[in-house]
């Protein structure tokens, strides 16, 4: 593991199996996360990674952070991964309050 980004905004690890299949982590450390986190297991056996337990947000406060990035204009990758949420995934919802705590940050209101 290699730590890519350190900064007061960000962390950034690297998880990689021998330099030929990567894992990113990206770790907000500007908010709070608002929902109950869930845990994932990390089994891909196929990319010879050890077995690893991350804890992550869960998928209704994922969206609302997306929301929030689109309206900040932060990556345009943003609107693709809502459209996967929302058309392709469906296991998503999105709430307004979620959505208004996390603009409570920068100070937005929908």
């Amino acid at each position: 593991m290699k730590v890519v980004i350190d900064n007061n905004i960000t962390l950034s690890l690297k998880i990689s199996a021998k330099d030929r299949h990567v894992v990113y982590i990206e770790i907000s450390k500007q908010e709070s996360v608002v929902e109950k986190n869930v845990t994932l297991k990390l089994d891909r056996p196929e990319y010879f990674l050890p077995i690893k337990h991350l804890l992550g947000t869960n998928l209704d406060e994922a969206g609302s952070e997306k929301v929030k990035a689109i309206f900040n204009g932060q990556r345009t990758r943003d609107i693709y991964d809502l459209y996967y949420y929302l058309i392709k995934n469906k296991n998503i919802k999105l709430s307004y309050k979620l959505i208004n705590k996390k603009f409570e940050y920068y100070n937005y209101k929908m």
